[in-house]
């Protein structure tokens, strides 16, 4: 999988909360397909598919795709995302520098009367 992108000339590797999520819905679409499926084959003499001995296979198909980064290349998403943490980070800064501006101005004003 990684040579894929290699070859591509990509930098970036996939993201592992974007592959666990596919995963995961996968997993949950298959499951539900079992639930929702074969219980309602079981009685039954004709069904839409079967496996190779005989019982009732799963007819449903989970087809799952990425909307957001397809390829899932991080390396073009990191630039934009470490801007938004070094923006966090200059305001929480600027924040607790005011509030303690603040903290010592009112004890300033309180010493002098």
């Amino acid at each position: 999988m990684v040579a894929r992108w290699a070859e591509r000339g990509s930098l970036g590797f996939p993201s592992q909360v974007a592959m666990t999520a596919l995963n995961t819905a996968s997993l949950l679409g298959i499951q539900r397909s079992l639930q929702t499926a074969l219980p309602f084959a079981a009685g039954r003499e004709r069904v839409a598919a079967r496996d190779a001995t005989g019982a009732p296979a799963l007819p449903i198909e989970v087809r799952r795709r990425l909307l957001y980064n397809p390829d899932l290349v991080s390396s073009h998403f990191l630039v934009p995302g470490l801007v938004g943490i070094i923006l966090q980070l200059v305001t929480l800064f600027a924040a607790c520098t005011l509030a303690i501006l603040a903290i010592a101005s009112l004890r300033f004003r309180k010493q002098m009367g």
